[in-house]
Parts: structure tokens; sequence; C-alpha cells
């Protein structure tokens, strides 16, 4: 038989170890289209589109380049939080 102090203190371990996977958990990352326009329309665009995106991490905006030829390219907003 386990003792309370056992007990106690193998509770506050399982507590330890579930504060750490909770900081682990995948950050809220939101994709924006830019055709043609500033990151910043962009931005309001699409959030006025997806209100539900607000408050994100992580803002990758997918540039387009030369939408008949389907070409992109990928960039970060500098002012993205990390």
């Amino acid at each position: 038989m386990a003792t309370r102090a056992q007990i106690v203190r193998r509770m506050q371990r399982i507590d330890t170890l579930a504060a750490r996977k909770v900081a682990l958990w995948p950050r809220k990352v939101v994709q924006i289209v830019v055709k043609g326009e500033s990151n910043d329309a962009a931005r309001e665009r699409h959030y006025r589109a997806h209100p539900e995106d607000r408050g994100a991490d992580f803002e990758i905006f997918l540039v387009i380049v030369r939408p008949k030829q389907g070409e992109h390219r990928w960039s970060q907003d500098p002012d993205s939080r990390n």
C-alpha cells in the first residue's frame, strides 16, 4: 500500500507533467493569400472573411507572383508574433 505522502508526491509529478504537455500544444497558424495587394490589405480581407482566425500565433503569406502560370512564393510577415 502507498502512503499518503507517496500519493501526494505522485499527484504533484502528474500535475507537473500535464502542465508541460499543455505548453507543447501546437500554436494556431493562418495562411493568407496575397493577390497583388499589400500584406496588411490581405490580412484585413482574410480576417473579414474568416473572423475565427483572429488571434493566430503565426501568419504565413502566400504571395501570388504569376497567377496564370501558377507560380507563387512564400513569405512570412516580419511583424508576426513568434
